[in-house]
């Protein structure tokens, strides 16, 4: 008996046993799919961050309560997979009639580039328009550029709205009482029609204009309008007239942004270098200038009490003259700029011209400067010529060569006395040059003693480098450059290094020869990452 019931109380302890983990289970269960027991508008809001529908309805699969609850989801996102023009439209014909959602957020049709658009592409925008859509995207392309359809001009749930690949006719009257986003790309738009989008939106905070040709004679008058961005924008000029083509007046405006990509042709002349002037002296609340590629004839004259923030990219000079660029910004505290070309400029002294824009920039606190400008401080490094002081804090020097700028370098760190964060953008274009002057540069300016910077790198705190290779031998400069820093920076706190090589061996490279320099402060952190 004693046995038997030995035997029953422990046959009857496994039973609990197996029992109390079998609820475990159950509850492990229980608590993995608690997103279930969350409320269907949560459920929706989740599914509205999804990159597109179809994803959302692949949710089906989870569970029962899962499968009808796209169908809820305020955001319809079509994005076609070049397979057919009928399949894809099908598709989107089936979920519109399955979705059951009183309002639309956000609706969203993109075509590939290899299919036509959707003959029926009109009875889908009207559905979207029929539930008061307030962010409605549309990039079309096909052969032909999209004819918005009229009842599209007459809105008045719209928020935010871009167009690819859409035309507007001049004729149209348009009436966006809410509208505060409009993006416009690679569109046929004639001048009466931006100038009656702009009247019709009261609320219009954003335009943003790319790819748009045929542009010319446009007033863009707005008293809500924030940011105006162009974008490659093709100007037209068939009369004689020197007068200013296209006029800005906005008396809101916070940002100005005018870019001209590398590769095109497109210029935009019509936007007379006076009408930078007048956008400036006119709006009182811009804090932001930004042109890039950027044609100047004659002058460039850039005068605001109010802007913070001002970026010059690749500037093209052309008949200029040293006193016609002046830049008097009295608050401006981040400063870019770039490449500069010079056309029929005849005797042009380019380190008086450097200096003279480098010294009207006391007052930046972030200061971003390209090669040319880089190579500008190696010269006067090697002639022995004063350079303008910076009283920038961070200083970023971009496409950097170790090589060819070594001395621009030196030259940047010396002359910014209060810089706390250095950010060296590597140039991975351009080949090395020869070792042997690399060596005599070394030799000459990384006293290992430190005495040649003891006063300007006092106040380095944060030192990145992005973009180093294996593939050239500059590299090793780097090295010298940051065992340097490491040994003579007081307060260094943080060196970056983004490398572009994803190799192991380069990695484990990088990171022994790192950690192996000498430290004046020991707290400094090392952090190697990779470029995306």
């Amino acid at each position: 008996m004693e046995e038997g019931g030995e035997e029953e109380t422990v046959g009857g302890s496994w039973g609990n046993r197996t029992e109390r983990s079998g609820n475990k289970r159950l509850k492990l269960l229980e608590k993995e799919d608690r997103i279930s027991d969350l409320p269907d508008s949560l459920i929706h809001h989740i599914l509205s961050f999804l990159p597109s529908t179809k994803q959302a309805i692949q949710t089906g699969i989870l569970s029962k309560r899962w499968q009808n609850q796209w169908t809820r989801v305020p955001v319809l996102i079509f994005e076609s997979t070049s397979k057919s023009d009928k399949n894809f439209s099908q598709f989107i014909d089936r979920t519109l009639t399955l979705h059951d959602c009183l309002k639309i957020k956000k609706f969203h049709i993109q075509f590939d580039c290899n299919l036509r658009c959707d003959p029926h592409l009109t009875s889908k925008i009207r559905f979207a328009t029929r539930k008061d859509v307030e962010e409605l995207i549309l990039n079309l392309c096909p052969l032909d550029e999209f004819r918005l359809p009229k009842f599209l001009f007459n809105n008045a749930s719209l928020v935010k709205l871009e167009l690819f690949k859409c035309s507007i006719g001049y004729n149209v009257r348009v009436s966006w009482p809410s509208l505060k986003e409009l993006k416009l790309e690679c569109s046929q738009v004639h001048n009466l029609a931006i100038e009656n989008v702009v009247s019709g939106c009261p609320l219009l905070e954003l335009l943003e204009l790319s790819g748009i040709f045929g542009f010319f004679d446009v007033v863009i008058a707005s008293k809500s309008l924030k940011r105006l961005i162009f974008v490659d924008v093709e100007t037209e000029d068939d009369s004689d007239d020197d007068s200013e083509k296209i006029e800005i007046s906005c008396p809101n405006l916070e940002q100005l942004s005018i870019t001209i990509s590398v590769d095109s042709r497109i210029g935009f002349s019509n936007l007379q270098d006076q009408a930078i002037e007048n956008v400036l002296s006119n709006s009182p609340l811009l804090h932001t200038l930004e042109l890039l590629h950027y044609s100047c004839s004659d002058r460039l004259v850039i005068a605001s009490k109010s802007l913070k923030k001002l970026v010059l990219g690749e500037l093209n000079l052309v008949n200029f003259k040293l006193s016609e660029f002046k830049i008097s910004c009295p608050d401006l505290e981040e400063f870019e700029i770039g490449t500069l070309e010079f056309e029929t400029i005849e005797n042009f002294d380019s380190q008086s011209f450097a200096i003279k824009i480098l010294g009207q920039l006391q007052v930046v606190k972030m200061l971003k400067i390209g090669s040319w400008f880089i190579k500008i401080l190696s010269d006067l490094e090697v002639e022995d010529l004063p350079s303008p002081l910076l009283n920038c804090k961070c200083l970023t020097l971009d496409g950097t060569n170790f090589d060819e700028h070594l001395r621009g370098i030196v030259c940047a760190i010396r002359c910014a006395s209060v810089l706390e964060k250095l950010v060296i953008k590597l140039d991975e274009r351009r080949k090395p040059n020869d070792l042997l002057d690399l060596n005599d540069c070394r030799k000459n300016y990384w006293n290992l003693n430190g005495t040649v910077f003891n006063c300007s790198v006092s106040n380095l705190k944060t030192l990145k480098i992005i973009g180093l290779s294996e593939r050239d031998e500059k590299h090793k400069l780097v090295f010298n450059f940051v065992e340097f820093l490491l040994k003579n920076a007081r307060v260094l706190e943080k060196i970056i290094v983004i490398l572009a090589d994803y190799g192991t061996s380069f990695l484990f490279e990088v990171s022994t020869k790192l950690l192996s320099f000498q430290r004046c402060f020991p707290h400094t952190t090392i952090e190697l990452l990779r470029s995306t």
